[in-house]
């Protein structure tokens, strides 16, 4: 399982360092004036936000991603119990809650390959 992070240059994060070589001087603040100017609010980028995608069976197997839904635990509280080897039992809260939906596996068609399919 692992996050997936492509949500990161829509939240404006940047992997470049701040006096890299080949940077632009001021860029930072000319992007912050720019934001200000047409009206777009930045919201932190949060890695425990973002969903998960989890494989099964590798890479050929089936992908699943996982959304996280909120408000499941404000008004109720949720364990998991696993019973150890010695017959006691543990208790885990349950913090997050996530829905998991399979993602489409299928290849995409190129406009030459649309166009052959539609004159048959």
């Amino acid at each position: 399982m692992e996050r997936d992070m492509s949500n990161r240059r829509m939240y404006g994060v940047e992997e470049t360092e701040e006096g890299a070589a080949g940077s632009e001087f001021g860029k930072k603040q000319r992007e912050e004036a720019r934001r200000k100017k047409f009206g777009i609010v930045t919201r932190e980028f949060k890695v425990e936000d973002q969903p998960w995608i989890l494989k099964v069976n590798g890479k050929a197997g089936k992908r699943f991603k996982g959304t996280k839904k909120g408000g499941v635990t404000e008004n109720a509280s949720y364990y998991i119990f696993t019973q150890c080897p010695d017959g006691a039992f543990e208790a885990f809260p349950v913090n997050g809650w996530y829905n998991f939906v399979p993602q489409a596996k299928h290849r995409t068609l190129t406009a030459e390959e649309a166009e052959e399919e539609w004159g048959r």
